[in-house]
């Protein structure tokens, strides 16, 4: 398991929240962030399945153990990853 300061050293983690007020939904996943050359890539998907909304990401706190719990305003949950 990767430690929170391996985390750090390699890419930002940050949570995409919804777009309630857009003809078509987006956001909704977790991304990375490279911080050497600022590139985006998806971490965490599958809250926003044809316009469905599934889940709303909202905040991610890193475990010592270098999880990630990430919270949920839609479903009300927090997962761990």
């Amino acid at each position: 398991m990767k430690t929170q300061q391996n985390f750090n050293r390699r890419a930002r983690r940050g949570a995409q929240s919804c777009s309630w007020n857009r003809k078509e939904p987006t956001g909704y996943k977790i991304v990375t962030i490279d911080m050497n050359d600022f590139k985006v890539n998806d971490f965490a998907t599958g809250w926003l399945k044809g316009g469905n909304v599934l889940g709303k990401p909202v905040d991610i706190i890193m475990n010592d153990d270098g999880s990630l719990f990430v919270s949920d305003d839609n479903a009300g949950k927090i997962y761990r990853v």
